[in-house]
Parts: C-alpha cells; sequence; structure tokens
C-alpha cells in the first residue's frame, strides 16, 4: 500500500490535499466494497458496494461482459428484509470462509450458517469417514 500512498500524494500530485492515512483510509474502503473484473483489477458498484454479507445470501451478483453489474435475487426477499451477497463462495467449510472473511473484510461472520455446526444441514464442514 505503501506504493499507492506514494503515486496518489506524489505522482498524482495530491501530497499537499490528503495524508498517508487518509490515502490508506479511502483505498481501504475501496478494496472491502470492489469487487473483482473479470479481465484485472477492482470496481466499485453502487448495487454491490451498499450489500451486507451472509452465508446464506439471498442474491447473486452477475459480472456482464461490459463490466456492468446485475443483482438477481436466489430467494424470495420478504419486504423490509435485508438484501445481501456472499463475499465468499458458499461450497466453501465455515472455517475456511470465516478465515476469508477475517483476512478480506475484517469480520467474522455470525450469520445462522455459521452459528449452526451443522450448516443448515449441508454438512459442509463435515470429514467423511474414510470406512464408508
Amino acid at each position: 500500500d505503501e506504493h499507492l500512498v506514494r503515486m496518489i500524494r506524489d505522482k498524482c500530485g495530491l501530497g499537499d490535499m490528503f495524508s498517508d492515512e487518509e490515502v490508506e483510509h479511502v483505498s481501504g474502503v475501496i478494496d472491502v466494497n470492489s469487487i473483482r473484473l473479470q479481465s484485472h483489477g477492482h470496481g466499485v458498484y453502487m448495487k454491490t458496494s451498499i450489500m451486507s454479507h451472509s452465508c446464506t445470501s439471498n442474491t447473486k451478483t452477475i459480472m456482464n461482459e461490459d463490466q456492468t453489474v446485475d443483482v438477481r435475487a436466489v430467494l424470495p426477499i420478504p419486504r423490509g428484509s435485508e438484501i445481501t451477497k456472499s463475499y465468499v463462495s458458499s461450497l466453501e467449510t465455515t472455517q475456511l470462509r470465516q478465515e476469508r472473511l477475517m483476512d478480506g473484510w475484517y469480520f467474522r461472520c455470525k450469520c445462522l450458517r455459521c452459528c449452526d455446526p451443522l450448516e443448515g444441514l449441508s454438512f459442509a464442514s463435515s470429514v467423511a469417514c474414510l470406512k464408508c
């Protein structure tokens, strides 16, 4: 991130306007609210940047070829309910999802799936018996 701070403050000539801490803060906000683009880099989209995480999300984000995004409901969403997306793959174990969320978004998920040892009867974190 030091390279980014130097580029914005020095090469872009914004050193007098923003401190290192301000540049780092904005960089962090962009990082945790962006989505990875198909080709390279990240994009910040109004529809997705305000959505909270749930490991049992009620939407799916679709990246279009023209770099726009669509958000589609995958479950019925009752009026007044929060619209959520999953920041990590729902196919991963609870431990792996938790690690990825802590590393990339700096929080520990407390959704129903993460709090349920059976993960909504998906048993995704279960260990298979090698004799069965």
